[in-house]
């Protein structure tokens, strides 16, 4: 998403370098979710008051497995090195967009399964 020109010979996908940078805005999830739940989504009372923390440790956790890759984990480091011996503000991984679109992806991708599933259970009944 940074650069896939970069990683794929001939790609013409453009640059979401953004994504890898900028702060992801977690303010008024909550009253996005209520908003969802008129629309027919079936969030739980308990999903929308657990939402920032749910969040968090869903970022976390994605944040945890991309330092599992050594290069990640180096140009992250040297990252954050910069930032601080420059003064420049150092947005952890687990608060940026890119962690929010891998988090979106891999439930929509769970979601999916989940409900597939259990269709096929009741038709089986």
């Amino acid at each position: 998403m940074y650069d896939p020109q970069t990683t794929s010979s001939g790609s013409i996908m453009p640059s979401y370098s953004w994504l890898v940078r900028n702060k992801h805005d977690r303010s008024g999830v909550q009253d996005k979710m209520e908003a969802m739940v008129s629309l027919g989504v079936p969030y739980t009372d308990e999903d929308i008051a657990n939402a920032e923390a749910n969040m968090g440790a869903q970022a976390t956790q994605i944040e945890k497995n991309l330092y599992s890759d050594p290069d990640f984990a180096k140009t992250y480091e040297a990252d954050k090195k910069y930032a601080a011996e420059n003064g420049e503000e150092f947005i952890e991984m687990r608060d940026r967009e890119i962690v929010a679109l891998i988090a979106y992806l891999q439930r929509l991708g769970t979601d999916i399964k989940i409900k597939e599933t259990n269709e096929l259970i009741s038709e089986n009944k």
